[in-house]
């Protein structure tokens, strides 16, 4: 699963050695706005029932040498993932295995809910290499984060990358060529 996950950086995202981050958003590029749609939807819009608590939404940044791909997931099953360079497909929960991988990435999350560390920090895009996975909560954000090449099996961020790896699998056969 992982090499998936890594083949889906942009094509222009080869490793680059010596890059400290990743690149920020073009100025006319919308990707930063729509990541903070994201971060700042309720539960309610994120499908979780009146007075619910638990995971409504999982917003992932995954970093490489030539940005970020953001994939969003909702309990409801919503899901998009977009660039940070541009591009990526929003609003696929429509279709079935997409809408059924998004609510299965947030039951995980749900049951990760107390191994992830809260953070109000929602700004930091991962570091390439790296992934960072934002669990929106009604009482605030918890994250679970590592290198996807280093997780240790059975880990919480393991299960957590696979279940994402899984959504992303979905979003790319659900998407048009």
């Amino acid at each position: 699963m992982l090499l998936f996950l890594l083949a889906c950086d942009p094509p222009e995202a080869a490793a680059r050695p010596g890059v400290p981050a990743p690149a920020a958003a073009p100025v006319d590029n919308p990707y930063l706005s729509m990541r903070q749609l994201a971060l700042s939807m309720t539960p309610g819009e994120g499908g979780a029932p009146p007075g619910e608590g638990g995971v409504y939404a999982v917003v992932t940044d995954w970093g490489s040498a030539a940005g970020s791909v953001t994939i969003v997931a909702t309990r409801g099953g919503d899901a998009s993932m977009y660039y940070s360079g541009g591009g990526g497909t929003i609003g696929l929960g429509g279709k079935a295995p997409v809408r059924a991988a998004a609510q299965a990435l947030c039951a995980v999350a749900a049951g990760l809910e107390s191994a992830a560390t809260p953070t109000a920090d929602t700004t930091t895009l991962s570091q390439p290499g790296r992934f960072r996975a934002l669990l929106l909560t009604p009482s605030g954000v918890r994250a679970l984060e590592g290198n996807p090449e280093a997780l240790t099996p059975g880990s919480p961020e393991e299960r957590l990358f696979n279940q994402v790896n899984l959504l992303v699998t979905s979003i790319r056969a659900a998407s048009p060529e």
